[in-house]
């Protein structure tokens, strides 16, 4: 979708284009940061929950 957003841009010089691309970058950009911090976050609780045991 990022990229069809890109050539839409790129054909027509529309700014609703050009801000859906960014958009989309922005959230792949995000994606792996926000991976990360699931598994990390997952770890933390089974953590916790053993020490309470």
């Amino acid at each position: 979708m990022r990229e069809y957003s890109w050539n839409v841009f790129a054909v027509t010089g529309d700014i609703e284009a050009y801000l859906l691309y960014k958009e989309f970058s922005k959230i792949e950009q995000q994606q792996p940061t926000a991976c990360s911090e699931n598994s990390e976050g997952s770890e933390n609780e089974d953590l916790e929950l053993g020490t309470q045991v």
